[in-house]
């Protein structure tokens, strides 16, 4: 069960050694929460930190300094949470994870990684043009949602209806706060219609762009980040109890350097409220291969946690 520590003594819990965890969450009282994890505890901030673009905006300049502060506020802290119960399929009347954004968009890296068969899984309508994009100075970014479109952990990630060939593709995600610093890093899920893709280059961000189509979560891991952390993402699919799909990726295969990514993503934008970059996937199912509906898709790091999600048709 979730408790409130109103009358826990601070001083009886020891300093945590873990690396904290930002988490936005649903409290069936209070509303929406910013939250902190630190080992199995999930501290709600919300009254000293706002919310999650007020405290990227504070973190401008600087990043370490205000994760320092953060964990230190979720060790001040009178009210938490078991971050088991938090992070857990939703119940009635007990507090559930959010997605992990509130104002920011969310912005793909397409084509990022070395492996061959990120494009052959894809079947492209025209290889020569994605190839000539793969090896191009400029990355190939692209707007993946709204913050308000973005599935929370343990949601619905959406195959569109017009799709015979839907796929999920599982990418690190970082956050990035005003000054375009990297401040925390988490899983996502990128849903991809790539029947609709692979029929046109113009049909991209419709087979890319639609409701359920970004998940994010459970949270963010907090840290500056200057280059990509080397991390293994492991992918796992379902289907009536059944698996019929897994594969892993590590993100040493990324192609592309992290100010690469940061510094055209800047360009003639501001992201007043913080922006979170996908990193692009090197995970991509057979050709063969499609999602159907109440399929059970879990997304695994060590260092980050899991994203598990269930398909459906929107």
């Amino acid at each position: 069960m979730w408790f409130n520590a109103h009358n826990t003594k601070r001083a009886q819990n020891p300093e945590p050694t873990t690396v904290p965890m930002l988490m936005r969450f649903l409290d069936p009282v209070r509303g929406a929460r910013i939250g902190v994890r630190l080992d199995d505890t999930l501290y709600d901030v919300t009254e000293t930190v706002g919310d999650l673009a007020a405290w990227l905006r504070a973190s401008a300049g600087r990043p370490q300094t205000a994760i320092d502060e953060l964990a230190h506020c979720a060790r001040e802290s009178s009210r938490a949470y078991l971050a088991s119960v938090v992070d857990a399929p939703p119940m009635e009347n007990l507090p559930a994870l959010l997605p992990p954004v509130d104002l920011q968009e969310v912005w793909g890296a397409a084509l990022n990684y070395r492996r061959a068969a990120n494009s052959n899984g894809f079947v492209l309508s025209d290889p020569v043009l994605y190839a000539q994009a793969q090896h191009a100075d400029r990355p190939a970014l692209f707007y993946r949602a709204a913050a308000h479109r973005v599935v929370p952990p343990y949601g619905a990630a959406g195959i569109r209806r017009d799709s015979q060939n839907t796929i999920a593709t599982p990418e690190l995600a970082l956050l990035l706060n005003p000054a375009l610093e990297v401040v925390g890093a988490s899983l996502a899920l990128a849903m991809t219609a790539r029947d609709i893709a692979r029929e046109n280059p113009l049909y991209f961000t419709q087979a890319t762009v639609y409701n359920g189509a970004c998940v994010l979560g459970p949270g963010w891991r907090l840290g500056k980040l200057r280059a990509f952390p080397e991390l293994t993402i492991q992918l796992k699919i379902t289907r009536d109890g059944e698996l019929i799909y897994e594969d892993e990726a590590n993100t040493s295969a990324i192609q592309r350097t992290l100010p690469n990514l940061i510094d055209h993503l800047g360009r003639c934008g501001v992201h007043e409220d913080g922006v979170v970059l996908l990193t692009g996937t090197g995970i991509v199912p057979p050709p063969e291969f499609a999602l159907q509906p109440g399929d059970a898709i879990r997304v695994t790091t060590d260092d980050i946690g899991v994203l598990s999600v269930t398909a459906r048709v929107v």
